[in-house]
């Protein structure tokens, strides 16, 4: 080594090797690969920057002056409507969302349609939101999760009995849950009567918290082969 500015050119070149990077290292310090000739402008070396940036965060593809990631086979972009999209639809990828992304913001499944209503774009995204959070199943205009099997929802009394069921499946609770906002076994019947549904809630209360065995009216929790108190 003679000169500093040679040295400096091996030490980032060895520096860039150690991260996994491969091919030559210039003078201006931008990392190419092996055929690329040598950069000339500012400009094009600012690209190449980013888009070696881009490689090291897991982004595959062409980088372009503008700072938008495309695919391999992505056009420049032109307009910044356009480039906007194409943000979002990389921002969306990084987060595990798949599928396309439209001008609206809304992600949608491989093969769904434009998005072309307010209501119909709420929709998309309140069922995206609970794909995210683990709730597997339809999503309707209300909101509400229902299972594979669920009809729609028309009263807003019907659909609280889902809803609070879909908290109680979030949080560990297993059953069904009915309008009265017990959780019962999977075989427990409706409960009609205020005395009937207290001993419930207060038996599921106490299964959230780790007790086991039987709770009866007087609220006293016993042992699965304890008598009544």
């Amino acid at each position: 080594m003679r000169a500093a500015s040679e040295r400096a050119l091996w030490v980032r070149a060895c520096e860039r090797r150690q991260n996994g990077h491969r091919g030559s290292v210039h003078a201006s310090g931008v990392r190419t690969g092996t055929e690329v000739p040598r950069m000339r402008a500012a400009s094009e070396r600012a690209t190449w920057v980013r888009a070696c940036e881009r490689r090291q965060n897991g982004l595959r593809g062409s980088g372009h002056a503008s700072g938008v990631r495309t695919g391999a086979e992505g056009p420049h972009m032109r307009a910044p409507s356009e480039r906007a999209m194409w943000v979002r639809a990389c921002e969306r990828r990084q987060n595990g969302h798949r599928g396309s992304a439209h001008a609206s913001g809304v992600r949608t499944g491989s093969e769904g349609p434009r998005m072309r209503a307010a209501s119909e774009r709420a929709t998309w995204v309140r069922s995206c939101e609970l794909r995210q959070n683990g709730l597997r199943g339809s999503t309707h205009a209300s909101g509400v999760r229902t299972g594979t099997v669920g009809p729609r929802m028309r009263a807003a009394s019907e659909r609280a009995p889902w809803v609070r069921a879909c908290e109680r499946r979030q949080n560990g609770c297993r059953g069904s849950a009915h309008a009265s906002s017990v959780r019962t076994g999977a075989e427990g019947p409706f409960m009609r009567a205020a005395s009937e549904r207290v001993p419930r809630v207060r038996a599921c209360e106490r299964r959230q918290n780790g007790l086991r065995g039987s709770a009866h009216a007087s609220g006293v929790r016993t042992g699965t082969v304890g008598p009544c108190m």
